[in-house]
């Protein structure tokens, strides 16, 4: 994407996949401000005889791209570096415990237009995870701002804004969510444990002889065999034809079993694949 600015008028030049990958709202916008446009096979330019106009626009499209490209490394970073796992029934529950307001702003949160995002309230950069006790809804704009902020220095920028007395107010009602947030990490906690739990007997019907206990130890998914720790990547919980696979699951202990290199702890940062 790019901005020509010429003497007559203006050209903004987007490939056909940017162009289709932008909001609806946004695509209009574009559409009906351009004075013409001319389409090739791989791109769309926009021509604009109004200089303020396009550049405008030029700066909207820019910041959905960057917020765009932002949220994708969030949500890598949330698949690949965070342990825990959250379902559609623990969001709808932290909604009504919002209230349907955004945690931080109190204001309204919509599901037709879904002007909200999920938050880390400690970013997955610093080691937060993705259980329920570790997200709130927040309007979507709030999300892009606070970022990879903690909440301390967040409310520290809110606090700047609108007042203490208005952040103290925000506090009790986040202390009420808080409570009720616990309450639905533990219900996914206490689900996640008896999975396993599932899991776990069928490995010990199926090696008798060995000591086998998988479970969640500091939050995070472990096997042990006999002597041996096998500690599974952050995101693990969340490929479910893996954490709840027997195959899977006893072709690991398999190899645990058969291995030559019988130390005390032994820690596999990832299973093989089948």
């Amino acid at each position: 994407m790019f901005l020509d600015e010429g003497d007559d008028f203006d050209t903004i030049t987007l490939s056909r996949s940017d162009f289709s990958g932008l909001p609806s709202k946004l695509k209009m916008e574009v559409e009906q401000a351009a004075d013409t446009a001319t389409n090739s096979v791989e791109r769309i330019e926009f021509i604009f005889a109004n200089r303020a106009v396009a550049e405008l626009l030029f700066e909207k499209l820019r910041r959905y791209e960057k917020n765009r490209d932002s949220a994708k490394r969030r949500r890598f970073l949330e698949r690949t570096q965070s342990t825990g796992i959250y379902t559609a029934s623990d969001i709808e529950e932290i909604f009504a415990a919002q209230d349907g307001l955004c945690y931080f702003s109190g204001q309204l949160l919509s599901r037709n237009e879904r002007n909200y995002s999920i938050d880390h309230l400690r970013p997955v950069k610093a080691d937060g995870t993705s259980w329920p006790g570790n997200l709130a809804l927040v309007l979507k704009a709030v999300n892009q701002e606070k970022q990879d902020l903690s909440v301390r220095k967040y409310w520290a920028i809110l606090g700047k804004r609108y007042g203490v007395e208005w952040v103290r107010n925000r506090l009790l009602f986040c202390q009420r969510v808080d409570a009720k947030r616990k309450i639905i990490d533990r219900k996914r906690k206490v689900s996640v444990r008896t999975l396993l739990s599932e899991m776990e007997l069928q490995l010990q019907e199926t090696f008798p002889e060995n000591e086998i206990d998988y479970c969640l130890l500091n939050d995070e998914v472990t096997l042990f065999v006999d002597f041996v720790s096998v500690r599974f990547p952050p995101g693990f919980l969340r490929e479910r034809r893996k954490c709840a696979s027997p195959t899977y699951l006893t072709s690991i202990v398999s190899a645990v079993i058969g291995s030559t290199d019988l130390t005390l702890k032994k820690t596999y940062q990832d299973a093989p694949v089948l």
